[in-house]
């Protein structure tokens, strides 16, 4: 299998915990680099991925713009001390693909870096300005959405879903709705973007990329006794 390319700009002790977490995923080549001589090194080890720490209250989405311009192909990830109340829709114009919070345990941002490096949507915590789900105060699962969950998480279809819960592919299809319209989202995509967000334990196939569209609720469905 071939190895993504990251490239990060290590400016903290932060990072060093990070650099450790990523080097764990099997299915990255980590590399690090610094910010001054960021643009020579992007070009010498063509970066899938491009992890730009954010200090203070510096703003690198000039430099991310001119990063994005010169290596398309790579993602641009933003790694900030602070996301909320951030623009998001100046991030997507500068060519950001995600806008994660530094402070995030090592392990969970490595998560939600896979989880970008795997899917074409914008990624960014709850709070930050992206209108995708709710707070998680908010918003109180059920023991049976919490098993669809994680269910979803495990890359299963509904079809393959429904003789675990006992139910019918129908009444999954329906649940599945009821759980997207209440957590705020419309795909399956944007249902594992929630559980990463809220703490959800993600499994390795959940962070593959995958798409769904939001099931329109048949009519007649019951469960299978």
């Amino acid at each position: 299998m071939q190895k993504l390319r990251l490239l990060i700009t290590k400016r903290s002790p932060l990072i060093d915990f990070l650099v450790e977490a990523l080097r764990q995923n099997p299915g990255f080549e980590v590399l690090e680099g610094s910010l001054a001589d960021l643009a020579e090194e992007a070009a010498r080890v063509q970066p899938d991925l491009l992890l730009l720490e954010e200090l203070g209250d510096e703003d690198l989405l000039p430099l991310a713009e001119i990063m994005r311009a010169r290596f398309p192909f790579a993602k641009l990830v933003l790694l900030a001390r602070e996301v909320r109340g951030r623009d998001i829709r100046s991030l997507q114009r500068a060519g950001v693909a995600a806008c994660l919070p530094v402070r995030w345990p090592p392990r969970r941002l490595a998560q939600a870096v896979d989880l970008v490096a795997n899917m074409n949507a914008f990624v960014a915590p709850a709070g930050s300005g992206r209108p995708l789900g709710e707070d998680i105060s908010s918003v109180l699962l059920t023991p049976r959405e919490k098993e669809l969950l994680s269910l979803l998480g495990a890359n299963l279809s509904p079809k393959e879903i429904a003789p675990k819960l006992f139910l019918t592919e129908g009444t999954v299809q329906t649940q599945l709705y009821r759980l997207y319209k209440k957590i705020g989202v419309r795909s399956r995509t944007e249902a594992l973007i929630w559980a990463l967000k809220h703490g959800f334990g993600l499994s390795r196939p959940s962070l593959q990329r995958v798409h769904q569209v939001l099931p329109e609720p048949p009519a007649g469905s019951g469960s299978r006794r």
